[in-house]
């Protein structure tokens, strides 16, 4: 199961699809039309954050061939919050929920959500990254904004039998030293992986001797070079700077201000950008096409 997101024109293509790992001549086929991501399969259906309506948890059946939508799973207080990181363990949902607080900005929690009995459960005030289970715990990197840095200022864990909702932050393992950051933690049940930002490098942690391993050791990556034949611009429109990264071939990004972050919001290589009426005018420049947007 995979989802396609494109953001260019896919001609109506994109969606969650499914293809036999075992028939080599098996062609793709589409469950339903919304745009995906951390989709967990559980029984008979997908869970997953709907990017198509707000990242809303959703689901769908296995079955299903070209549904215009899946449907909404939480309802009440939930149904409006933002779902992301969702990990399933039997007929239970891990993920990250946010939403956002007139007067107060976004509040993060991880959270639990027995699908059969449809109990929901606050497990920490976290706002957790890259959540993995393992055995009575979720281990994530904590990005909180109030009890952490931007990149997370380490690696926690908060026990998952909780019965009723906890306020208090979870347990840190790991701390961010010397400016790191943490990303991309897995885990193979015994040992978790992740990798530091300030020296990429990717690291094991043994959660039995709690020692943590370089795994990268002496390696010292390559500075960036700037690519051929890129063009320079910048704009700022509603408190972000868009600039054509030089770094990137040519593509498109846009730097946050007040979270400190650079995101990138096209593929295609660009040449200049505009903002007019509320859109955005760009031109491609890929190869010989210079063609407007």
């Amino acid at each position: 199961f995979y989802a396609k997101n494109s953001l260019i024109d896919t001609k109506g293509t994109n969606g969650i699809y499914k293809i036999s790992l075992t028939d080599s001549n098996a062609s793709p086929v589409r469950i339903v039309k919304n745009k995906a991501a951390y989709i967990v399969s559980v029984g008979d259906s997908l869970y997953y954050s709907n990017l198509s309506d707000g990242k809303k948890l959703y689901k769908v059946a296995k079955n299903a061939a070209d549904a215009q939508s899946g449907s909404v799973v939480r309802t009440g207080d939930y149904a409006d919050e933002k779902v992301e990181f969702i990990v399933a363990d039997g007929n239970t949902l891990y993920f990250n929920s946010t939403k956002n607080i007139i007067g107060v900005g976004v509040a993060a929690a991880i959270r639990k959500l027995d699908l059969a009995s449809g109990t929901e459960i606050k497990l920490t005030t976290d706002s957790g990254k890259y959540l993995n289970k393992i055995g009575e715990y979720i281990y994530y990197v904590n990005n909180d904004k109030i009890t952490s840095e931007i990149f997370g200022d380490g690696i926690y864990r908060i026990g998952a039998k909780m019965v009723k909702d906890n306020n208090l932050s979870g347990e840190k393992l790991l701390t961010a030293t010397n400016g790191d950051g943490y990303s991309s933690l897995s885990c193979n049940g015994n040992d978790l992986y992740y990798y530091k930002l300030n020296d990429k490098h990717l690291y094991k942690y043994s959660l039995t001797s709690k020692t943590e391993t370089d795994l990268m050791q002496g390696f010292v990556p390559a500075a960036p070079q700037m690519k051929e034949a890129c063009y320079a611009e910048t704009k700022v429109y509603n408190g972000e700077v868009y600039f054509i990264n030089s770094y990137g071939d040519g593509t498109l990004y846009k730097y946050n201000i007040a979270a400190k972050r650079a995101y990138k919001v096209l593929e295609d290589r660009v040449s200049n950008v505009y903002f007019y009426n509320g859109y955005m005018y760009y031109s491609t420049c890929i190869a010989t096409n210079y063609a407007l947007f």
